[in-house]
């Protein structure tokens, strides 16, 4: 904390920023895409044909794909390339701002350190408490660091083991709740339970087995406490097909980011858990 915080001379910003992004913010995460990404020449003589070629193409896509311009309208000169990008960091909506960060993402070439990037864009995010944090480059809404730290830990994991499907549940669950424009609440959750689903269909070596019975087979397999084992039934009960509930929970009609957020997290928990049991008791998930 500063001096001046300290002695109440200047605020503490203690609120995320959720539906907004201050100066500060936008500045700092300007600094980095321009330090990473954006190191076009800035003297007014150089021309944008001197740019790399990796270079070029970004730009060239940002135009194309992102403003809508034609490539006509792209500028010459490096410092009016880079203060357009600047204009759209500094300036835009909030929510374009992180639209442009994902977007920015989604095109990086092969070579670009894309964890360093996330990371630092991360670092700046987390310490003007923005509300939001960057997974895969997808940018995440979050409530603490401790959730979205759960959540990258699930996906690093499943990437090591042969659990594609399950992260490909996990990755649609994040990006449904986290669209900013049309976030699906519903289908996220559905997509993290299926993620459960899956993991505890290749512990237990039935990958037709619903969510419940796959559970109850569960300890014959890693050794889950009884009493761990029936909270977890409990707590994904509403899953089984058999009684119903699943669709009566998720007829719901006011399922919100709270509902979805809580699943991705605790789904993404429990996924760690289950693998990190299996290997414990060395069982191939396959």
């Amino acid at each position: 904390m500063k001096f001046s915080q300290r002695i109440g001379k200047t605020d503490v910003r203690s609120a995320f920023q959720l539906e907004e992004m201050d100066k500060a913010l936008r500045n700092r995460v300007w600094n980095v895409l321009a330090h990473r990404l954006f190191p076009f020449p800035s003297n007014a003589s150089i021309s944008a044909r001197q740019f790399s070629t990796q270079q070029t193409n970004m730009v060239r896509r940002i135009w194309d794909d992102f403003f809508k311009l034609t490539f006509e309208e792209i500028p010459n000169r490096g410092a009016e390339i880079s203060l357009k990008l600047r204009s759209t960091v500094v300036d835009d909506p909030w929510f374009r701002v992180y639209d442009f960060l994902e977007f920015v993402f989604y095109i990086l070439a092969d070579g670009i350190d894309k964890v360093t990037l996330e990371s630092s864009l991360n670092l700046v995010l987390e310490k003007e408490m923005s509300g939001y944090r960057i997974v895969r480059g997808i940018v995440t809404p979050i409530t603490n660091q401790f959730e979205l730290d759960g959540i990258e830990s699930a996906l690093k994991t499943i990437k090591k083991e042969p659990l594609s499907g399950v992260e490909e549940h996990l990755q649609t669950a994040l990006r449904k709740l986290s669209d900013r424009k049309n976030p699906d609440f519903r289908n996220s959750i559905k997509e993290s339970i299926s993620a459960v689903e899956g993991t505890v269909q290749l512990l237990v070596g039935k990958p037709n087995a619903s969510l419940g019975k796959a559970l109850k087979m569960i300890d014959e397999s890693v050794g889950i406490h009884t009493t761990l084992r029936d909270g977890f039934r409990k707590i994904y009960g509403y899953t089984s097909s058999e009684d119903g509930i699943r669709h009566a929970m998720l007829a719901n009609p006011n399922i919100e980011f709270e509902d979805a957020k809580y699943m991705l997290v605790a789904c993404s928990a429990f996924v760690n858990y289950l693998v990190a049991k299996a290997h414990k008791a060395h069982i191939e998930l396959s």
